[in-house]
This record gives C-alpha cells, sequence and structure tokens, in this order.
C-alpha cells in the first residue's frame, strides 16, 4: 500500500465533509445515549464515551475499554437505514459481509477471511449463531441473520476475542444488545414503504410491545417483524421475472424475571424464516440478467432459545448462560453449463459405458439418450442443525486494585445435509416428482468444552495490567454415504464412513492499558485465536485427505483513546499486525470442495475514528479502516496446490474502507426536525489471489450515499429515506457459472426510496 492508492478515495471522504458542514444536516432520533451526545455542548461531557458496553462481560465505558470496539446505537441503525448484518458494513468499516443470499453470508473482519469455520463469532445477546457445515464444512459460508430492530446497541470488537469468546472469533466478534423488557407499557410500530431501481415496491412492518407483568419483577418485550423485498434479478431464459426476490418474516418473545433482588433471569425466544433466492446476475447477458438455468431458490428457519441468570453473590456475580439453536434450510446450485457438453462427448460417454461401446454410432446414440433423462439437473441440499451451547462465569465486583473473570464453556453442534440430484423443467422448476439423478448424505458433529479466565491488575492510579488463557478442547466426527451414484460427475455409490478428528490447545492475551488523563487512554496487547480443524466427507477422497487442522493465529495491536474540546471531538487510534499460519483452504477432488492447510498470511492494518459535537443537535462521525492483507508463504501442501503464492492479496478483503455521517435535530413547535446523510467507500479487491486465475475478478471500490430527513415526537414521526442515491453497482462477488466461463456476479441493493412511519405509546 501507498500513500498514492488512498489519495483518491481521502479526496472523496474530506469533499464529503465539506458538503455536510455546510448545510444543517444529519440528525438522529434520540435514544438514551443519543440524547447524551446531542447535549455535549451544553454540558461538556461526551455522551458518546458514557456509552457502557459488555464486550469484555463485563460492563465499563467505552472510551475507558482498552480494546478497539465500535458501538452503533439503536437510533443510529434506524437513521442509517441498517435491519440486518449486510448493512452494518455502511457503518463499520473493516467489516465485510460476502452476500450469496438469505442464511448464505460470510463475515470478516480485519482482513481475516479464508473457507472452513466461522472467523469472526455473532451472538444474540449471550447466544452465539452457529453457521451450518453443509457438505464441505464451510459453516463460515452459511451464517444467518436475524432483524435488527428494537436493537440497543450493536458491539463491533475487533481483533481475536478468543480467551473470552473461544473458538470462530480469530477475526472479531459481533454481538447485538436487544432491548429488555421494562417496568412500564410500551408499544410501537414501525412501517416502511419503498421502492427499489430496477426492481418495485418493497415493505416491511416492525412491531413491539413491552408489558410488566408484575411491576418490576416481571416483564415480556414481544417484537413481530415481517419484510418483502422485491427482486431486480430477471432471466428470460427461464422466462422469469425478479428471481431474487425475498420474503422475511419472524418473532422475538423476551422474558425477564428478577425474583428477588439480587437474582435477574433472562429467557428469549428468537423465530425467523426467510425465503429468497441466490441474488446472481451474468453482466455479459445484460444489466441485472441471471445466466443460471435452474431457480436457485433458498429458504432457511432459524428457531433459537435462550436463558440467563445473573445473580449477585456479594463478593462477585455468577452469570449462567444457556442457548439451543435449531435451523431448516435449502440451498440449489446449477451444473447446466458442467453437463451441457456431454451429448456426443467421449469423455463423458466412457463414464457410462466402455470405450468400445463409445467408439460407435449407436454407443453414443444410446448415450445421448441416457443423457436426456438425467438432464438437466439440479444440485439440491436440504440441510438441518442443532447447536447447544453454555456457559458458566463468576467475576469479581467493582474496579479496585484486582479484578478478575473465570468461566467454563461447553457446545455441541448436530447437522446432517443431503446432496441430491433433483431433475428440472424448462423454468428451472424442480421436478420433485421423479427419480433422484443421484443422492448423498452427510452428519458432522462438533463437540467443544474451554475453561478460560482473565485477571486485571492496577498497580496504581491509571495502569492497568490484564493477563488472559484459554484452554479448549474438541473432537469433530464427520460421517456419510452415498445411495445413489452419478457417473457423469464421477460420483459413485459408497458406504457409510466415519471420520473423526481431536485438538486441544491454549489461547493468550495480555494487556497493558495507561490512563494518561482523564481524557486519555493509552493501550497495547497480544492475543491469540483459533478456529477449529475437522474431517472432511468428500467420498472417494484418499485418507490423507480426510483430516485438516485448525488455523490460529496473533495479532499485536496498539491504540489510544481520546476525549478532547471538553468532550465535543473523540477520536480513536489502533494499529496492529496479525501473523496468520496453517490457513485453512478450500481444494476440489474433480467432483466436490474438501477443506485443507496451506500457507500463511500477515495483516497490517490501521483505524481510526472521529466524532465531533460542534453544536447541541450537531453531530459528525468518520470511520476509516486502512489495511494490507497479504500471503508470506504459498498455499501448497502435499495434498493441493492452492492459488495463493507468497505476497498475493487475500481475496475479497479491500485495502480501504471508511464511512463519514453527519446528523442535525432541532425544534418546531414542539417536534424534533431531522435530516441525516452517510456516506461509506469500500476499496478495491479481487476475488482469488492471482492474475493468471480464471476466478481473479475485481470486486468493490465502490461509494454509495444514503439520507434520511424527518419530524416527529416521542409518538409518533415520519421520515424520507434514500439509500445508494447514485444507484451504484458494487460488486462484492464475482466468479463464473459451475463448469462454464460466464461471469457471475452479486451486487448491492439499487437505489431505494421510501417512507417509514413510527407510532408509539
Amino acid at each position: 500500500m501507498t500513500i498514492k492508492d488512498y489519495a483518491g478515495p481521502f479526496r472523496l471522504a474530506v469533499s464529503a465533509f465539506a458538503i455536510l458542514a455546510a448545510a444543517p444536516v444529519f440528525a438522529a432520533e434520540t435514544d438514551e445515549a443519543d440524547t447524551a451526545v446531542a447535549a455535549v455542548a451544553n454540558t461538556g461531557e461526551s455522551g458518546y464515551a458514557d456509552i457502557v458496553v459488555t464486550a469484555q462481560k463485563r460492563e465499563t465505558r467505552l472510551q475507558d475499554t482498552p480494546a478497539s470496539i465500535q458501538a452503533v446505537t439503536g437510533s443510529t441503525l434506524e437513521n442509517a437505514s441498517i435491519y440486518g448484518l449486510n448493512d452494518l458494513a455502511k457503518v463499520a468499516p473493516g467489516l465485510v459481509v460476502t452476500d450469496a443470499g438469505p442464511g448464505q453470508r460470510r463475515i470478516s473482519l480485519r482482513g481475516i477471511r479464508s473457507s472452513g469455520e466461522p472467523q469472526v463469532a455473532v451472538y444474540y445477546d449471550e447466544a452465539p449463531l452457529a453457521g451450518a457445515p453443509g457438505t464441505t464444512s464451510d459453516s463460515g459460508g452459511n451464517q444467518g441473520d436475524l432483524q435488527l430492530f428494537d436493537v440497543s446497541r450493536v458491539e463491533v470488537l475487533r481483533g481475536p476475542q478468543g480467551t473470552l469468546y473461544g473458538a470462530s472469533s480469530m477475526g472479531g466478534t459481533i454481538r447485538i444488545i436487544y432491548q429488555k423488557p421494562t417496568d412500564e407499557f410500551a408499544a410501537a410500530v414501525d412501517l416502511v414503504g419503498s421502492t427499489t431501481s430496477h426492481a418495485g415496491e418493497n415493505y416491511q412492518v416492525n412491531a413491539m410491545v413491552n408489558v410488566p407483568i408484575i411491576g418490576d419483577k416481571l416483564g415480556v418485550r414481544a417484537v413481530y417483524f415481517r419484510r418483502k423485498n422485491a427482486g431486480w434479478i430477471d432471466n428470460p431464459a427461464l422466462g422469469q421475472e425478479e428471481v431474487n426476490r425475498e420474503e422475511t418474516e419472524g418473532v422475538r418473545l423476551l422474558v425477564r424475571a428478577k425474583p428477588a433482588d439480587w437474582l435477574t433471569l433472562d429467557l428469549g425466544f428468537h423465530y425467523y424464516d426467510a425465503t429468497g433466492a441466490n441474488p446472481v446476475w451474468a453482466p455479459g447477458l445484460g444489466e441485472f440478467v441471471g445466466a443460471n438455468r435452474v431457480n436457485l431458490d433458498f429458504y432457511d428457519q432459524n428457531r433459537l432459545y435462550t436463558g440467563t441468570a445473573n445473580a449477585d453473590l456479594g463478593f462477585a456475580n455468577l452469570v449462567v448462560t444457556g442457548a439451543y439453536q435449531d435451523r431448516d434450510s435449502l440451498f440449489i446450485r446449477d451444473p447446466f453449463y458442467l453437463l451441457r457438453g456431454a451429448k456426443n462427448n467421449q469423455t463423458f460417454c466412457r463414464r457410462h459405458f466402455t470405450a468400445a461401446v463409445c467408439a460407435t454410432p449407436q454407443g453414443i446414440a444410446d448415450f445421448n439418450t441416457y443423457v436426456d433423462t438425467v438432464t438437466p439437473v439440479a444440485y439440491v441440499s436440504p440441510q438441518t442443525m442443532n447447536n447447544a451451547t453454555g456457559e458458566v462465569r463468576l467475576q469479581s465486583k467493582g474496579d479496585g486494585f484486582l479484578t478478575w473473570t473465570v468461566g467454563a464453556y461447553w457446545s455441541r453442534r448436530n447437522s446432517w445435509v443431503g446432496s441430491n440430484g433433483v431433475l428440472v423443467d424448462a423454468s428451472g422448476n424442480l421436478r420433485e416428482d421423479q427419480p433422484l439423478v443421484y443422492t448423498r448424505q452427510v452428519k458432522d458433529r462438533l463437540r467443544q468444552v474451554a475453561g478460560f479466565g482473565e485477571v486485571s491488575v492496577r498497580p496504581f492510579d491509571g495502569l492497568t495490567v490484564t493477563g488472559g488463557i484459554r484452554y479448549y478442547d474438541y473432537r469433530r466426527i464427520v460421517a456419510g454415504d452415498t445411495q445413489k451414484g452419478f457417473d457423469l460427475i464421477n460420483f459413485a455409490v459408497q458406504p457409510w464412513t466415519v471420520r473423526e478428528t481431536q485438538e486441544d490447545g491454549l489461547l493468550y492475551k495480555a494487556n497493558v492499558a495507561y490512563k494518561v488523563s482523564p481524557k486519555l487512554l493509552v493501550y497495547a496487547q497480544a492475543a491469540s485465536g483459533f478456529r477449529p480443524g475437522g474431517a472432511n466427507q468428500v467420498l472417494g477422497l484418499p485418507t490423507s485427505f480426510t483430516p485438516y487442522e485448525s488455523d490460529k493465529l496473533w495479532t499485536y495491536e496498539a491504540g489510544a483513546k481520546s476525549t478532547l474540546l471538553n468532550g465535543q471531538f473523540l477520536f480513536n487510534l489502533t494499529g496492529y499486525v496479525t501473523d496468520w499460519k496453517n490457513l485453512q483452504v478450500s481444494g476440489t477432488s474433480g467432483t466436490f470442495a474438501f477443506l485443507t492447510n496451506a500457507g500463511d498470511a500477515r495483516v497490517k492494518g490501521v483505524e481510526a475514528e472521529a466524532i465531533a459535537v460542534p453544536a447541541r443537535g450537531v453531530q459528525f462521525s468518520a470511520n476509516v479502516n486502512l489495511l494490507s492483507a497479504k500471503l508470506t508463504s504459498d498455499q501448497i501442501n502435499d495434498l493441493v496446490i492452492a492459488s495463493g503464492r507468497k505476497g498475493d492479496r487475500v481475496p475479497q478483503i479491500p485495502n480501504i474502507s471508511y464511512a463519514v455521517a453527519g446528523q442535525y435535530e432541532w425544534d418546531v413547535g414542539g417536534l424534533k426536525a431531522l435530516v441525516r446523510g452517510d456516506l461509506s467507500y469500500v476499496g478495491r479487491s479481487y476475488a482469488d489471489f492471482r492474475p493468471t486465475s480464471s476466478a481473479y475478478r475485481r470486486l468493490g471500490d465502490y461509494t454509495t450515499v444514503g439520507a434520511r430527513a424527518g419530524i416527529g415526537n416521542e409518538r409518533w414521526g415520519a421520515y424520507l429515506f434514500v439509500t445508494n442515491i447514485f444507484d451504484v453497482k458494487g460488486r462484492t462477488t464475482a466468479g463464473n457459472v459451475l463448469g462454464g466461463t460466464i461471469e457471475q456476479v452479486t451486487t448491492i441493493t439499487p437505489r431505494t426510496v421510501g417512507l417509514n412511519l413510527k407510532l408509539g405509546v
């Protein structure tokens, strides 16, 4: 990276700040945290700095927490039109969400991205949301998404969080903190109607009711949400329009009980049902035109049950958590271009007949007849997954000379996935009344246990030294068979086989923080992270291909958090270096993908965040992330020669991303008027390691702008909004169709204009 590489994007950011500063734009609806921020000019205290986070599994003030954390309040989510993790990247630079449709998302932070288990843990309150492993053990590419409505805040924790959050948090952790039941009746309805360019009309209905049952001893908070988004991709070959339309519906029920002053119990039920399709299109065929010959329908149904008990024991707090996630999903792949050349092809013919038969005209004719009976076909994968987790931790109270946390963790994930060949008709619909072309199944069980602890010592005023350690042990069993093979893809019948892997180890954290003054905190930290390995269940692979190991990393970082100008300006800065070893990467057996370990990488980066509150009701914010993620060794081992070579950039990770925003809120006859604007930039990246790869496609390098304006009070509000004002077609993924050379891409949602009505009591 050079300064020249960033000159253009930085000029754009500076220009945006100048434009925003010249107009009375940008406001946020007030919640407790935002009201404090708006009052900075008069109080001389920073409400932003007073935001309390629980990233370290205990309450700390954001500006006093020696870590790179971004806290996004609930009203900021609303004003920036953020309803899911996809949109969160607009206000959290460095967060990359690769979206292949509902329930098929891969999340990365700080350039840590590859196949395998998730590298960023996603928590809903105290419950981790697991990804489904599928047939290729790539659960990191199948992370779900719940609605971000009635949320207190979202905490984005950058860097490894291994000692407290364990596996799959090597790149960071995202925590969604929901609003909890209170002792006052409340109800709210949030209605959104909008239209998307190249698509059509959308709607969202969000509703909340909070009912105190027994004063402040027992309360219930219920949320219902439903949204329907029009699709903007057509498929003339199948005679279909809006193939990527999406419908989502769900509920959330939270119960809070306080049977005694020293005990708080929280129970939760989350239900989420989404249907949609893989939003891919082929630029070579026309704008928003799909190339597939199969409908890539998808559904994802999640049920999450949670429970937390928090007991004040006097000398310490005891926290016990448990969660159970039950998920059903289905995804489809299209092998049309892989198989369309089968007819009259000697290579394909010899997979079905002998070479002698294929050498005769009658043999080829018979083979062509056979091909007609097994094509066109879709690869259909139904999947079920359940994940049970439990944690118990004991934590000291207060912030005296010594503070500590000790705990234990347990989880068990079970999944089953089918892999079936299903015939399709001329419209790309499944012919489910016909016999299956092939059928296969895989079962995957991952059990993890851990013990962890962190201790902080304050030898004198202002200095805090923290050490953490976590012991982990995991065991993974993968089993499967093929009941009916498919010779055109060399897919033979295979008996039931079981493969197993196990590993244990330690994770570490060391942090030194010094409060130079009440307004300045500096810190340095070293922390390690990992994610589990496993066993491939790609039938027909040599035994040596079966196991793959965990990959691990160390991150070294230093940062400063400052509050200046009597609380009217906040500036936070972090620099880091990550050494990532033994990367998990994808290989292919010729028919199916598998995982192995190959290559090392180094990531270097800088993160900066600034918030300015120059006057009452006026706020500006900016975040920028600069990084360099490159391989430090070739991705080659005895099993696979992957595409990456030393010096190559890690795919799909931009070297720069930033976001700027401003808001202005003022009184109008007893009402509150607001205007807000947001601008975000995602830098250039590529879909593969090397320019010589057929999958090497340019991604990113786009800027999106959004705005919101309206008026309201505590009981009602009406707001106009627009996202992606300039209708940018920013690429988020790119590659070729399966078995072909036609380029396929996914892009961000086109320009959307809408009206948001809010009612509450």
